[in-house]
């Protein structure tokens, strides 16, 4: 919606909205005490950033978060002519119930993913109020056709990647103790498939395959679910909790393979940072990763530990697929996936809009 002030000025404009982020803490950490609902806590919260939006609305595009379109925001930028544009970064909730609802309930563990949870239904309803929907992924976009959207309204443009993260690894050799170092970040829970790589450890250390796997993320999810393993099988993580990006950089350079076994995800970044860091990533279709890196990734099938564990062993003995991987992965996010590439492809899509 500044488009037309960031042409004239030649600056970049950023306006805060500090009391609807005010608000939508407040509430989340009453929800964290258990006296009101963290999904409604999400409705109101983003109900408060489309409200607190509308007297900013000028322009010729409204490019939106999906959830902060409501409270009036989509409709009264439709009413002043704009192109609204709604940003969905996950599979569409069906998708997520379906693969996720089954695991949860296993668990014991709450499931709030669904289209009928409120918060989704806020969510949704931005994306049919969009002229554009703009999706992370080609993941994305089908599980949203899969439930009837027009793929003619979905566009796809691929995140970007530090450059700073290109072609980390360069030693591929094992490490002394011949342990296979596997990385894991971001949040260490079910949806990201923590329960299937800690079942894979368990599987490769009963057939002599020793693994150190290393955690940097929120993973309170991901420890609870370890406790049901013997105290050895713990004894084969490291949890390192949220550290800063830079401090990522030694993880990839140490890391023999990066793991994310994900059940449903948008595009995750996580995996593409380790791939431009030249780490041999395996992952399942679901994580969203672009189909054309082809061998710089090795897909798994999604909820298959033992699938997991095979591919770990495997890559685990060679020494020259790792590196191959790790190459190919890093040259493909090279040429792809800067922030330019995305930027480029935003103008695209408003120019179209346009």
């Amino acid at each position: 919606s500044l488009r037309r002030a960031i042409s004239e000025s030649g600056a970049s404009i950023c306006c805060g909205l500090f009391w609807p982020e005010a608000y939508m803490q407040m509430l989340y950490a009453i929800a964290r005490r258990g006296w009101y609902d963290r999904s409604k806590a999400s409705v109101r919260g983003w109900e408060a950033f489309g409200r607190a939006t509308v007297r900013h609305l000028d322009g010729d595009v409204f490019h939106v978060r999906s959830g902060a379109g409501q409270g009036g925001a989509i409709a009264a930028a439709k009413r002043k002519g704009m192109k609204v544009v709604v940003d969905q970064s996950l599979a569409h909730p069906a998708e997520m119930q379906h693969n996720l609802k089954p695991i949860y309930e296993a668990t014991g563990e709450r499931f709030t993913l669904g289209p009928s949870d409120p918060f989704w239904k806020v969510v949704l309803k931005d994306c049919e109020d969009a002229d554009v929907l703009l999706v992370n992924s080609d993941y994305v976009k089908q599980t949203f056709v899969d439930q009837g959207y027009d793929p003619d309204r979905i566009v796809v443009a691929y995140l970007g990647v530090r450059r700073d993260f290109l072609a980390l690894k360069e030693n591929y050799a094992l490490a002394e103790d011949g342990k296979l170092r596997l990385l894991f970040t971001g949040g260490f829970a079910l949806r990201k498939g923590a329960d299937l790589i800690i079942d894979a450890v368990t599987k490769l250390d009963a057939a002599g395959v020793d693994c150190l796997v290393e955690v940097a993320g929120h993973a309170d999810e991901g420890r609870r679910l370890l406790q049901a393993y013997p105290a050895h099988i713990h004894e084969k993580f490291i949890f390192h909790g949220f550290i800063p990006q830079d401090e990522l950089k030694a993880l990839f350079k140490r890391a023999d393979m990066y793991v994310f076994p994900s059940a449903a995800e948008g595009c995750a970044k996580s995996a593409m940072e380790a791939m431009a860091a030249g780490v041999p990533v395996i992952c399942t279709s679901e994580t969203g990763t672009p189909v054309e890196v082809g061998e710089g990734r090795r897909i798994v099938p999604r909820g298959d530990s033992q699938a997991l564990a095979d591919a770990i062993a495997e890559l685990g003995r060679d020494i020259a697929m790792r590196e191959h991987m790790g190459r190919v992965g890093s040259q493909y996010v090279r040429t792809h996936l800067s922030w330019k590439d995305y930027g480029g492809r935003l103008v695209e899509i408003y120019t179209d809009l346009l």
